[in-house]
């Protein structure tokens, strides 16, 4: 059973809160190494879309150049 499992269930006993629990145990893991590869992965393949997704005021470089 995984950790996050056993916290959910009552069955860890942890001394500190859970999320300074669920936090150590995110470092401790490669967790944060394949949350950016999978940002990255996601920005790479959606790169074609995510210019719709700007805020107004924000500029594109790529679409402010004169041709």
């Amino acid at each position: 059973t995984s950790p996050i499992r056993q916290l959910v269930e009552g069955k860890v006993d942890v001394e500190e809160s859970a999320d300074v629990f669920l936090q150590r145990l995110f470092e401790r893991s490669d967790g944060l190494a394949a949350l950016k590869k999978s940002t990255l992965n996601y920005l790479r393949y959606n790169r074609s879309q995510l210019p719709m997704f700007a805020l107004p005021g924000q500029s594109d470089p790529a679409c402010s150049q004169k041709h």
